[in-house]
């Protein structure tokens, strides 16, 4: 399966562009409420290192079998090896597909009433104004990231029980065995799954934290919305994900 990207960095700078899209004080406090816990969650696996240890071997041994000779760090969350950050990760990722979902259920429903009194004037798309239609626009395309972070979050978390399990198969062969070639290999294994795991949570921390930026609570939207604003906004979440 091709590693999944999400480009969170060009996302901050059109978020930074655009003004925030209004929602109800109640609908902004619940995302923050489920979503910044998460945030600080995701930013504990983004914050480990895979670090390669010198062997430090006792003069008077004549023989030593240390190993491993790495080890994954984190100076916000304890952890020695893989195994711990494979667990952490599942741990961060476990319930927040249905937070997300609770929370595009309240979206869902804040948009229909917010636009309630519009509708009726939008069933003519003629009489519906260019502004407005970029208004909705911009509702809509929040409501699909939603929905591409459910998938996004379900893809990360198979894809760590999917590694989580090849690794205790090398990991007890290594240990059995204590064969060179298989604790290098498991060492390989570890080192290409830190880099999946690491990447694909970062990207994940960013999308997140971007979709928290793109609301306010405490104004009303202008129905105004400038063309670097539709701009900012025109590239689909689908074609940013690639699971």
């Amino acid at each position: 399966m091709p590693a999944t990207k999400i480009q969170s960095k060009p996302n901050e700078e059109s978020t930074a562009k655009r003004s925030p899209l209004y929602v109800s004080p109640e609908l902004r406090n619940l995302i923050g409420e489920l979503m910044m816990p998460r945030i600080e969650m995701l930013r504990k696996v983004v914050s480990t290192r895979f670090v390669s240890e010198a062997q430090n071997v006792d003069d008077n041994e004549t023989e030593s079998d240390w190993w491993p000779d790495y080890s994954v760090y984190s100076h916000l969350h304890y952890m020695t090896e893989m195994n711990g950050l494979m667990h952490l990760t599942q741990n961060t990722l476990k319930g927040m597909t249905d937070e997300l979902k609770a929370i595009g259920a309240k979206f869902q429903a804040f948009v229909v009433d917010h636009f309630k009194a519009r509708q009726s004037a939008w069933k003519d798309e003629e009489t519906q104004s260019l502004d407005e239609k970029k208004l909705l626009g911009r509702y809509l395309l929040a409501q699909s990231l939603i929905k591409d972070m459910v998938t996004f979050v379900n893809c990360c978390g198979r894809h760590c029980s999917k590694l989580l399990a090849q690794r205790n198969v090398y990991s007890e062969r290594a240990s059995e065995t204590k064969d060179t070639e298989d604790r290098i290999r498991l060492k390989i294994f570890d080192e290409r799954s830190f880099t999946q795991l690491h990447g694909r949570i970062s990207s994940l921390k960013g999308f997140v934290q971007d979709f928290c930026d793109l609301f306010d609570s405490e104004r009303e939207p202008s129905a105004v919305v400038d063309d670097q604003d539709a701009t900012a906004t025109a590239v689909a979440p689908a074609s940013i994900i690639s699971t």
